[in-house]
């Protein structure tokens, strides 16, 4: 056991471990559905900020005529264009948990079958890889949710400064056009 606790030796004490484990198991599954949803929020909105940045991008260059400088427009462009692949990849490899700690369950319960029945568990090797491989992905998935978050960062700031030129606060630098720069 867990925590320090003593094993339970009365009736009333097995009955209210049960309680306390039906609360927990149900407590556990209202926290996973939240899990759940706040996943699915997050790469719903990485997917919204990465895409809607390209498309703002293209708007913005076929409606201006905003001196934009090109290097920085570019850097733009790739960088949203990372974090919506790896908002991608990040659903991809999540999927590939699931699937992972799925197979994890499903030994789990075929060997409780076993036991069930007398008979030694068959699938702990296949419940422990399964359960390393979903360990493994989750982060996987968790870092490249990160590194889009990054690249919408990162994106955002270099389209800032491809249409914001250095020294643009003053009238005299309006007139000066960067050698990398182009008018739309």
């Amino acid at each position: 056991m867990s925590g320090g606790q003593s094993p339970v030796s009365t009736d009333d004490d097995r009955t209210i471990a049960a309680l306390d484990r039906d609360f927990f198991q149900s407590s556990a599954m209202i926290r996973l559905e939240s899990i759940s949803n706040f996943a699915q929020s997050t790469w719903k909105g990485l997917m919204i900020v990465n895409g809607g940045a390209i498309v703002a991008l293209f708007t913005l260059l076929g409606n201006t005529t905003v001196i934009v400088e090109r290097t920085g427009l570019w850097w733009a462009f790739l960088l949203f264009s990372f974090g919506l692949a790896a908002t991608l990849f990040s659903n991809l490899t999540a999927y590939v948990t699931q699937s992972a700690y799925w197979q994890q369950d499903m030994g789990g319960a075929w060997n409780a079958q076993e036991l069930m029945h007398g008979r030694a568990p068959k699938w702990e090797k296949d419940v422990r890889r399964s359960a390393s491989l979903g360990q493994f992905f989750e982060w996987v998935a968790l870092i490249s949710a990160v590194l889009s978050l990054l690249a919408f960062l990162g994106g955002s700031w270099c389209a800032l400064q491809a249409v914001t030129p250095a020294g643009s606060g003053n009238a005299s630098s309006k007139a000066a056009t960067p050698t990398s720069a182009r008018t739309l």
